[in-house]
């Protein structure tokens, strides 16, 4: 069975490079817009490194300010409810935050040492928060 190829220009396409080539020109779905998007933080090394829809429709997200863990609530608008910073003079960081079957938050993440020699000395750092953010 011969392969059915089409020329452009000196190019030899086969046919599902063609279907390619069609849906990326004018096939694709339009992109939905932004519903919202905020930017917190302020001078110092701030991250998100994890964000959860939570069974109200509202969002929690966890990362790192500075060198603390950082938690916060965020309505179905984006605007922070609570925020809450968690950790001591270590470099401390959350990675994975979930509502749990409580209605709290558990928070995974690490915390490295202010005595740490490499980074291979960093711990594990769990926490269990209530509804509200707090310990």
């Amino acid at each position: 069975m011969k392969a059915d190829v089409r020329m452009i220009g000196n190019k030899m396409l086969l046919p599902s490079m063609l279907v390619c080539l069609g849906y990326g020109i004018g096939c694709c779905p339009k992109p939905e817009p932004i519903t919202w998007e905020k930017v917190f933080g302020g001078s110092s090394l701030d991250r998100a490194y994890a964000i959860d829809q939570t069974a109200d429709g509202e969002f929690v997200l966890a990362g790192t300010v500075g060198t603390d863990v950082y938690v916060a609530k965020l309505d179905g608008r984006g605007a922070r409810a609570w925020e809450r910073y968690y950790g001591d003079s270590a470099n401390d960081a959350a990675y994975a935050i979930e509502q749990a079957t409580d209605g709290g938050y558990i928070v995974a993440g690490y915390v490295h040492p202010p005595d740490a020699t490499s980074d291979l000395d960093d711990d594990i750092y769990i926490l269990k928060l209530d509804e509200e953010g707090e310990l």
